[in-house]
């Protein structure tokens, strides 16, 4: 089924209260997220080491992710995928109640956060590769590519809602309510995922031994390894915008957490229209190669930005606003498309072992990034190292996957279609 198709068809009532209760506990969620950008930034001795601290911060959370992600499906087979979800979401809640105290407690504040980043990054990867297909099964079945991306248009007006809503809290309560705040909207979704399971069960295979299955995935599945490629890739260049947005308007002079919190709106708005750029990216051509123009056009996107650096202060934050939601909109409709390139054809039974595989292996890329930009940020001028990236990703990373996307290509119109069997 299209997205276009998709848009026509009414989307099942579980679906809707199933993504309106994501937006509350999302939007939640955002508060803590900036906090822990703004606390790890003030917290560096000199403004020159903001960067590296924040990205340290950052890294420990996609370290206990990537380690987590390989024990998703055996815990799904164990608790099943929605209670696991369950199980997940609530120890973040309970994680914000703790955070709160420790907080209140005056405890040492790196160290702190590295330990809750590090539990987050262990609690939101146990349940991250069957997420999509959780997603999947309260949409009533059958497209992970229009599920997830309407997920997608959720969680962006999560996000837009919570960024804001944030960085005004961050400001005016300090971070001890935020953190309250963001526990008592995660409760509703916990509820609601042990009380209303979907209608569509939801499948995972069982794996004895999670990592090598999961290597073994990546070697024998081509549409699964070229899609870690750019994933990877993805993971390395771009995926770090976002975390590192803090660092960055510090830089430019721009320290107050409104700003930093209007900037993450700016990405979630992007966001929003996920699913239109899917389906537009989308229409016609291979889900990889439409990864591929994303990509691209998520550098454009970058560039505006180095341009901003270079404008005086103030009309630079205008030009990064939209730059930011160039960003959201393009760059976030990525993972719908690798979603659907890794899991072509594979059956349904063990898409979750392939999205496991994905994931493991941008979650390993995801850390190295991050620390990546933060040395890259505190060491080169601003609008070098956007310049730099962007050229990358809209000239050189293309060209080094012209091959799979030819290949792809071939096939999609090689297979036979549905009218003709």
């Amino acid at each position: 089924m299209t997205l276009e198709a998709n848009r026509r068809t009414k989307l099942p009532r579980r679906f809707v209260v199933f993504l309106t209760l994501t937006v509350v506990s999302v939007a939640g969620g955002m508060g803590p997220y900036l906090a822990y950008a703004v606390l790890a930034t003030n917290s560096a001795s000199t403004p020159e080491d903001a960067g590296r601290v924040t990205s340290w911060v950052f890294a420990i959370y996609l370290v206990g992710l990537s380690f987590a992600t390989p024990y998703g499906p055996w815990a799904a087979q164990k608790l099943g995928a929605i209670r696991l979800a369950a199980a997940s979401f609530f120890g973040e809640v309970l994680l914000s109640l703790a955070t709160t105290a420790l907080l209140f407690a005056e405890a040492p504040l790196v160290p702190m956060l590295l330990a809750v980043s590090l539990t987050s990054g262990l609690l939101v990867g146990s349940r991250q590769s069957t997420v999509p297909l959780v997603q999947e099964a309260y949409s009533g079945g059958g497209d992970i590519e229009s599920a997830s991306a309407q997920s997608r248009r959720a969680r962006g007006v999560a996000y837009a809602i919570g960024a804001l809503g944030a960085g005004v809290l961050l400001a005016q309560v300090g971070p001890e309510a935020v953190f309250l705040i963001a526990a008592v909207l995660g409760l509703p979704l916990v509820i609601f995922l042990l009380r209303c399971p979907p209608k569509t069960a939801v499948k995972v295979a069982s794996m004895a031994k999670p990592w090598r299955s999961m290597l073994y995935e990546i070697r024998t599945r081509q549409n699964l390894r070229w899609a870690v490629w750019l994933g990877v890739a993805a993971a390395l260049l771009m995926s770090p915008m976002v975390d590192m947005i803090v660092p960055v308007l510090n830089k430019l002079g721009h320290s107050e957490g409104e700003k930093a919190g209007l900037l993450l709106m700016f990405f979630a708005l992007g966001e929003i229209v996920t699913p239109n750029v899917v389906n537009r990216l989308g229409k016609g051509r291979h889900s990889f190669v439409a990864g591929v123009r994303a990509v691209q056009l998520t550098g454009v996107a970058i560039l505006i930005m180095a341009v901003a650096v270079r404008l005086p202060y103030g009309p630079d934050l205008v030009l990064l606003s939209i730059g930011a939601m160039l960003f959201g909109a393009i760059f976030y409709s990525l993972a719908s498309f690798l979603y659907e390139t890794s899991t072509h054809n594979v059956p349904e039974g063990e898409q979750n072992e392939v999205l496991s595989a994905f994931m493991l292996a941008i979650g390993i890329a995801a850390p190295i990034g991050t620390l990546l930009w933060g040395h890259l940020l505190d060491s080169v001028a601003t609008e070098v190292f956007f310049v730099a990236i962007a050229a990358v990703v809209i000239l050189i990373l293309p060209a080094l996957m012209l091959r799979p996307m030819r290949t792809m290509e071939t096939a999609a119109k090689d297979a036979p279609q549905l009218d003709e069997i």
